[in-house]
């Protein structure tokens, strides 16, 4: 019954400006004790691993930093095998299959569309002479899900 309730009422807010809202708060540089104690908070909620980064929560001015904290080194090794996929980020496969007419379902029954995905909707592919988001059809994709508690820079 909550879940409905969240899932009705996130489809009717205004997503552009509260995900603006939230990147702002986020990258607030709040007073030390304060910065830590939500870092604390947020290492617990959110079950971080604290001994996979680099440093300790005292080196992290501000959430955003947090969330986009670096790694130790050989912590994620990379598998060189090329028979095997790898991921660019930690995360949860959420949906994958084939991509038809430009389309791929992002869940059970919502399809996202390849041109929106890859900035065609704000212009930047038109200007791009040798882009064409018709050469992703009978292609494949991955929806990967990145939970709080996932380590978020991508790798390529």
């Amino acid at each position: 019954m909550r879940d409905g309730i969240i899932i009705s009422l996130l489809s009717i807010i205004p997503k552009k400006p509260i995900a603006r809202l939230i990147g702002m708060t986020t990258r607030l540089k709040l007073p030390t004790p304060i910065n830590r104690m939500i870092l604390k908070w947020y290492v617990w909620k959110y079950k971080v691993n604290l001994d996979e980064c680099v440093g300790t929560i005292n080196d992290y001015g501000c959430l955003t930093d947090f969330f986009l904290r670096e790694l130790k080194p050989n912590v994620r090794p990379i598998n060189t095998d090329p028979d095997t996929w790898v991921s660019p980020v930690d995360g949860t496969t959420h949906a994958f299959g084939p991509v038809e007419n430009g389309s791929f379902y992002q869940s059970h029954n919502q399809k996202g569309a390849v041109n929106l995905l890859v900035g065609d909707d704000l212009g930047f592919c038109s200007k791009i002479p040798q882009f064409d988001p018709a050469k992703y059809n009978n292609g494949n994709f991955a929806v990967l899900y990145l939970s709080p508690r996932d380590y978020h820079r991508v790798h390529v």
